[in-house]
Formats: C-alpha cells, sequence, structure tokens
C-alpha cells in the first residue's frame, strides 16, 4: 500500500551569496518554497557574519520560504556562527547535532530531527570534510549511527565526493542513494555529483532532479520519496 509521500531538497547555499558575490538568500528562499519541499537540507549556512550583513540566515529563510527551520552550528567565534541546517514543514519531536570526526579547521557536523508521523522517520544533513581521510571517517562513524536508529532515515547533504567514493562505502552497506549521474557542481556548468542523498530501504525514489539556478555554487537537488507500507 502507498504510504507517506514527501519532496525533499539538499542545498549548499554558499552562505547566502550567488556567484557574483550577492545577496542571494531571497532567491534561495523563493526557490525552496516554490520546489514544494517538505523538508530542506542546508549547507554552509550563517549569522552574524559580516560578509552576509549579520543576518540570521536561518531566521530569514525560515520566513521567506514558509519551513521552519533548525540551525546547528558547526563553528563559531564571537557573534558569527557557521554550519548546517534542517527545514521541515512537518512536526519534530526531536533534534540532535552530533559532531563529527576530522582534524581539518572547519569542524563538521551531523544534524538529526524525527519526524512526528505516522510512522515517525528521521531526517538527516551533513557536510562531509575536504580530504578523504576525514570523509572515511565521518562516513564510518554516520553508517553506524544510521543502523542504528531502528526507523526510516533519508540523510541529505554536500559529501564533497560522488555517491560511489570508495571512503564513502560504510553508507552503501545500510542505505540506498540518489542517482550518481546527476551533477550539482560547479552550478554554472555542473560536472560533479557532491550533493545527494542516502536513504533506508523502507523509501522508493520516485524522481530525482537538480533545479537551475546561479542563486549558489551548488545546485539543489529535489526528490521525490514514497514510503512503502506493509
Amino acid at each position: 500500500m502507498p504510504g507517506l509521500f514527501l519532496k525533499v531538497l539538499t542545498i549548499n547555499i554558499h552562505h547566502g551569496r550567488d556567484l557574483k558575490g550577492r545577496d542571494s538568500l531571497p532567491r534561495l528562499a523563493t526557490l525552496i518554497a516554490a520546489s514544494g519541499a517538505h523538508l530542506a537540507a542546508l549547507q554552509e549556512v550563517e549569522s552574524g557574519s559580516p560578509r552576509s550583513g549579520f543576518v540570521h540566515q536561518p531566521h530569514r529563510l525560515s520566513r521567506l520560504s514558509g519551513l521552519k527551520m533548525y540551525f546547528f552550528p558547526a563553528m563559531h567565534l564571537l557573534s558569527w556562527r557557521y554550519g548546517n541546517c534542517l527545514g521541515s514543514r512537518l512536526p519534530v519531536n526531536e533534534k540532535k547535532r552530533l559532531s563529527l570526526p576530522g582534524s581539518g579547521w572547519e569542524k563538521r557536523n551531523l544534524l538529526l530531527v524525527r519526524l512526528q508521523t505516522r510512522p515517525p522517520f528521521y531526517f538527516l544533513g551533513t557536510h562531509l570534510g575536504l580530504s578523504a581521510s576525514e570523509r572515511a571517517a565521518q562516513a564510518f562513524y554516520i553508517a553506524d549511527l544510521l543502523a542504528g536508529l531502528g526507523a526510516p532515515f533519508i540523510l541529505g547533504g554536500d559529501f564533497n565526493a560522488p555517491p560511489f567514493a570508495p571512503e564513502l562505502m560504510p553508507l552503501h552497506q545500510i542505505a540506498q542513494t540518489s542517482p550518481a549521474t546527476i551533477h550539482t557542481y560547479p552550478a554554472e556548468k555542473p560536472r560533479q555529483p557532491l550533493d545527494y542523498f542516502f536513504f533506508s530501504p523502507h523509501w522508493q525514489l520516485l524522481r530525482c532532479r537538480t533545479i537551475p539556478t546561479l542563486a549558489s555554487d551548488h545546485l539543489p537537488l529535489l526528490g521525490e520519496f514514497q514510503l512503502e507500507q506493509k
């Protein structure tokens, strides 16, 4: 029997700047709203930064897009906060930020929310490190966490590597992935599949596509998922 249907978006927003360095947050919010996404995983989100006019980007995105935003900074310095954000139109009854292993300057985290639906499921977002060794440790950590959830899940993010890169193999042991043929970076002439989904076998991926835009250096990826009821 067909179950829950969802539109899920993942996008690296490039701290709300387009390819010419201009404020693109209103365009990104309009894109998110127009996509009809129920859930969104956003990377490179910030607040209190001079380069973005000290705007609290999650608050602004929430107001303009209609999604409730859950902001989990991975880095902070004085008023500056920087990291990932999850957006939802669905009720949430649990939220967590988990620090990922890595020795790079830019700290990485994994965000998790539990959706108050029937049945409940988890939505997660991340942005992996720049080196293969960091990504390997991070993928192992995430795979171990996903295996212990005991419920359907969808993970979206910027993985900084193609979906079948060797260091991401732990995730393939427990999850399916969106097509590796969908390129998301760079936005102007995409040549690399860096942004995608991992999801539990409970879900069927009905459709997956990028949304053309130059509001960021990455293209947004929109997936349509259906939960199979048994």
